[in-house]
């Protein structure tokens, strides 16, 4: 059962739909590389100047042609029109116009459009265009959004930008960092976070150091959305191990701690994309045993790992805190009885003998009681006969009588205690 994830702020939803589509705009690039080449690209030094227009950077001439004219004609047309291959040679010259376009040239195709939010068209042209020009596209973004209100968008701004840092955290991050007061508050903190985070897949300590140092990112948020984003196990190793040897400031250890929580149990998302073992490698090396055991937790909490036969072997070598009942292998056992009985029941076959499979067959027989109550009544009398066989025949009784009234009765005749 997959579990769903929630993560509050504006800052998760550009980072999720950033995680969705990126693979999408890798895509874009292959197609863009392969278009015509005689119409060259921007420079990506290309920007915002003072007077509101956008610099091309070291843009070569357009030759005869006016691409602006042409491009504003190509997104009006039908799909196909005035191009005699059709659809393919639209998308080919389309490809090839936007390598040529400047942020002005582009701002003005837009505002001449009426691309607005509500269309959708600019949006993705933008989304097209990071690919070609990232500072580019965030700039005409931001410059619309400040010239026309219909235009303003922060979530779609803040996922450009999270798109940028995809490929160049720092160049995205100095960016921010001199035009801060242009972007709007509501997403600014999200865009900062975005660019740490995808510095810290590269340069962790320093990452971490400039996290430690602003306290509106330094939260729990942060470690979240960082679990959520960076999933390659030796990045996320990486930056445990910058933190550790960051522990030897006391400041810097205290800014992180809320980071370090978050990102701890967070760490389930690196089984939705690594194998169990390198996933569970991070786990056992990277956090202290009190991170382990809320980390666990939370895992049986949302329904454990998905590949729950392994997850269930990593349990059985897991030393729980001091006084803690009941051993998280029986709290997991439970709820995996009641979502695969199958798999629950064939695992636990194999289970050594001990009293820990004592426990984990009450809470086996007890997740299944209300889906196979019959069933559950087999795994239950293998139970010693004391008091805790009896409460869990009771409850498998209880579940049953409704079903089967005749059942329940004669359970509890041949098995419980006194009778």
């Amino acid at each position: 059962m997959k579990r769903k994830l929630l993560i509050p702020g504006i800052l998760a939803s550009s980072t999720v739909i950033g995680l969705i589509q990126w693979s999408n705009l890798q895509h874009l690039r292959e197609e863009i590389a392969r278009a015509p080449q005689q119409i060259p690209s921007p420079a990506r030094g290309g920007g915002r100047l003072a007077d509101g227009t956008f610099s091309a950077g070291n843009q070569a001439p357009a030759g005869d042609a006016d691409p602006v004219s042409e491009l504003k004609k190509l997104l009006v047309m039908g799909r196909g029109d005035t191009y005699p291959n059709g659809v393919g040679e639209r998308n080919e010259r389309y490809n090839a116009l936007l390598k040529q376009m400047s942020p002005d040239a582009l701002a003005r195709v837009l505002m001449e459009l009426e691309a607005g939010p509500d269309s959708h068209r600019e949006f993705q042209i933008l989304q097209d265009y990071v690919v070609i020009n990232p500072r580019g596209a965030v700039e005409v973004a931001l410059g619309l959004s400040e010239r026309i209100e219909q235009h303003r968008d922060d979530e779609r701004l803040s996922h450009l930008f999270d798109l940028w840092t995809r490929q160049e955290a720092g160049a995205a991050l100095a960016w921010l960092r001199a035009e801060e007061s242009r972007i709007p508050a509501e997403i600014r903190d999200g865009m900062f976070r975005d660019a740490f985070i995808q510095q810290a897949a590269s340069d962790p300590r320093q990452a971490l150091a400039d996290i430690a140092g602003e306290d509106r990112i330094a939260n729990r948020e942060t470690g979240e959305t960082m679990g959520y984003a960076l999933q390659d196990p030796e990045t996320v190793r990486a930056i445990f191990k910058a933190m550790d040897e960051m522990a030897a400031d006391p400041a810097k250890a205290a800014d992180l701690a809320p980071v370090r929580e978050g990102l701890a149990g967070a760490l389930h998302h690196l089984f939705d994309t690594n194998s169990f073992s390198a996933a569970a490698g991070v786990i056992d090396e990277c956090l202290t045993a009190d991170e382990k055991a809320a980390f666990v937790n939370s895992c049986n909490e949302n329904g454990g790992v998905y590949e729950s036969p392994k997850w269930a072997d990593w349990l059985m070598g897991f030393e729980p805190s001091p006084g803690e009942t009941p051993h998280p292998l029986v709290t997991r056992m439970q709820s995996w009885a009641n979502e695969d009985p199958n798999s629950a029941g064939a695992w636990l076959d194999q289970m050594p003998e001990s009293p820990m499979k004592e426990e984990t067959i009450a809470a086996y027989a007890e997740g299944l009681r209300k889906r196979d109550p019959a069933r559950a009544a087999e795994w239950a009398v293998q139970l010693p006969e004391d008091e805790r066989r009896d409460q869990v025949i009771e409850k498998i009784a209880a579940a049953w009588e409704k079903g089967d009234p005749d059942a329940a009765r004669n359970l509890r005749q041949t098995h419980l205690s006194g009778h």
